[in-house]
């Protein structure tokens, strides 16, 4: 199914490397936690540097106006196949939020688009994309938990519809509660437009490399 307002496939590369490298960037300087568990740099960085792309970098004409559009950070838990049978659910992990452990600490981040602005409120369009640029951490998480991780068809980033999801064996879980907490959060971190001027500038850089 056609996603109807999405970035490119070198874009999403771009982007994905210049929130990793500016949290590599800023990660003794901040004291950012250990790299399995940085979910809400990543998601709330992506977040920010996909709708810079999106309005700034895409928005040529104004059909359709991409200033209407944007992605979000979702919070909550995934659950991920570790085999690499795509028919063999029998071995998984599962991390992120159960419950309300989101109040403990537990959780996962991700990112989702699109949203469109209707009468100053964003409802999801459908079909929506699943985005998370930790899925490099998925064998760190896997091996913490039980040391089983057979997949080699999940790299440095997801970036699919989200009915594609089951195909890879990957299941999220929204606590639309905490969706919004986290979110506010990420505007709220003192540091956030350093990082997201740092990792506009490095995706410029990227690009101009191609």
């Amino acid at each position: 199914m056609t996603i109807p307002i999405t970035i490119s496939i070198d874009n999403r590369k771009l982007i994905s490397q210049a929130v990793h490298e500016t949290i590599i960037h800023f990660q003794d300087k901040y004291k950012l936690p250990s790299e399995e568990v940085r979910c809400f740099y990543y998601a709330g960085l992506t977040t920010q540097l996909c709708n810079y792309v999106l309005r700034t970098c895409l928005a040529q004409d104004k059909n359709p106006d991409y200033s209407l559009y944007s992605y979000c950070m979702e919070c909550g838990s995934i659950s991920i196949r570790t085999t690499s049978d795509p028919n063999d659910n029998s071995q998984g992990i599962n991390f992120g939020a159960f419950g309300n452990t989101t109040q403990q600490g537990e959780f996962h981040c991700w990112v989702v688009g699109v949203y469109k602005l209707y009468n100053q409120i964003y409802k999801r369009i459908e079909p929506s994309e699943f985005i998370d640029l930790t899925s490099r951490f998925y064998s760190i998480n896997a091996q913490k938990q039980d040391g089983t991780w057979q997949r080699d068809d999940i790299h440095d980033y997801v970036w699919l519809p989200e009915n594609e999801l089951d195909e890879l064996g990957i299941s999220p879980w929204i606590d639309e509660k905490a969706s919004i907490e986290f979110s506010n959060s990420w505007l709220y971190f003192d540091e956030y437009e350093k990082f997201f001027n740092y990792s506009k500038d490095r995706y410029f850089e990227l690009k101009n490399l191609i």
